[in-house]
């Protein structure tokens, strides 16, 4: 599915949903694979990034756009989860940044409290 039309209309409705992308050539553009839900009232449901999308997402996007409620897709709790390396050309498990995070301000708030509750 492409968008057709005259520049300034084309850029006024990438622009209000936030969709961007970059003139590389003469037919050449960068941007991301997004297929952007709207409701009826034209409000934004959800984004579905990649270059394929899960049945279960776009079923569960247009029932969303049906209700006008929008709701995180299963793929975007994943990407909090996993990020894509390039050099490898692969995604790798990243949540345990997160985790490692979260350990270090537990163990430091115990810390700091055994200090002060020394003095």
């Amino acid at each position: 599915l492409f968008l057709t039309g005259d520049e300034a209309s084309v850029r006024r409705l990438t622009d209000a949903v936030g969709f961007r992308f970059t003139k590389t050539g003469k037919h050449l553009f960068l941007h991301p694979n997004v297929l952007i839900v709207l409701a009826k009232d034209r409000k934004i449901i959800r984004y579905l990034y990649g270059p394929t999308f899960l049945p279960f997402d776009i079923g569960m996007a247009l029932t969303e756009a049906e209700r006008g409620t929008p709701a995180v897709s299963i793929r975007k709790l994943i990407s909090y989860c996993f990020s894509y390396e390039p050099e490898k050309k692969t995604y790798v498990f990243t949540a345990v940044r997160y985790f490692a995070g979260a350990i270090l301000l537990v163990l430091g708030a115990f810390l700091y409290f055994v200090i002060l509750r020394k003095k």
